[in-house]
C-alpha cells in the first residue's frame, strides 16, 4: 500500500527544514547533532499514524488517569491483553496507544434490543514498534510525542506541526527528537470524552491536525 497523508507536501517541508538544519550544524564550529536519523524517524512518526487512518482506524492516546506502577488498572473498556501491548508512562502517568475499530458499540435491535460497547484495540503493527524498524521509532516515542504535544497547547488536541525554523522548536527538536512537541499528531483522550461523542469531538482527526 503506497501511504498518501492528506499533509505530504508539510511533512517534506519540515523534513527539508531539518535537513538544512543538521547540515549548518555539522559546518566547523558548530554544536555536533544530537540525532542524525531525526529526519528519517519524523517521517515515520507522520506515515505510521496516516496509514493506521487509511485503514480505518483511529488511533489515539488514552489517558488512564492512573500513576505508572499501578497494576491492571480497571478500565471497562481496555482487555489486559491490549493493555499489555500499548502502555507508556510519560512523566510517571499511564497511558495506552489504542484504538477504536467500526462503533463505539454494537447494538440489537427489536423488544429485547440493546448495545454493547466495543473494546479498545491495540494498533496493527504495534509490536514491530521496537525500535529495530521503521526508522528506529518506538511505541514510547508516539506516547511521550503525543502527550507532549497536548500539554505543550494547553490541554488541547489540534496543535500545530512543529516549525523548525523557530529557534526554540530547532532546540527542542535535537534535545528531544520525535518526542518534541509538534511532530507526533495523535490526540489525548479519556474514556468520557471518547465514547461520550465517537466519531471525533472532543479531538481533533490527525488529517486535520494544523500545519504552521
Amino acid at each position: 500500500m503506497v501511504l498518501r497523508p492528506k499533509c505530504t507536501a508539510t511533512v517534506e517541508k519540515f523534513n527539508a527544514t531539518l535537513q538544512q538544519l543538521q547540515q549548518r550544524r555539522q559546518q566547523p564550529g558548530t554544536l555536533a547533532i544530537a540525532n542524525p536519523r531525526l529526519p528519517r524517524e519524523s517521517s515515520f512518526a507522520h506515515l505510521i499514524p496516516s496509514a493506521w487512518q487509511l485503514s480505518s482506524q483511529k488511533p489515539f492516546i488514552l489517558d488512564a488517569g492512573v500513576p505508572c506502577g499501578t497494576v491492571d488498572p480497571t478500565n471497562e473498556y481496555l482487555e489486559k491483553d491490549v493493555a499489555d501491548k500499548t502502555w507508556a508512562c510519560p512523566s510517571n502517568e499511564l497511558y495506552y496507544l489504542v484504538v477504536l475499530k467500526g462503533t463505539a458499540a454494537t447494538c440489537t435491535t427489536g423488544r429485547e434490543g440493546f448495545c454493547k460497547h466495543n473494546y479498545y484495540s491495540a494498533p496493527a503493527g504495534i509490536d514491530k514498534l521496537d525500535g529495530k524498524l521503521w526508522g528506529g521509532v518506538k511505541l514510547d516515542d508516539f506516547v511521550v510525542g503525543g502527550v507532549n504535544g497536548y500539554h505543550a497547547n494547553g490541554d488541547k488536541n489540534g496543535w500545530k506541526l512543529a516549525d523548525p525554523n523557530d529557534s526554540k522548536t530547532a532546540s527542542s527538536l535535537f534535545d528531544m527528537g520525535i518526542r518534541s512537541p509538534g511532530v507526533v499528531g495523535i490526540p489525548n483522550w479519556i474514556d468520557e470524552e471518547r465514547f461520550g461523542s465517537h466519531e471525533n469531538y472532543p479531538c481533533v482527526p490527525l488529517d486535520v491536525v494544523v500545519p504552521p
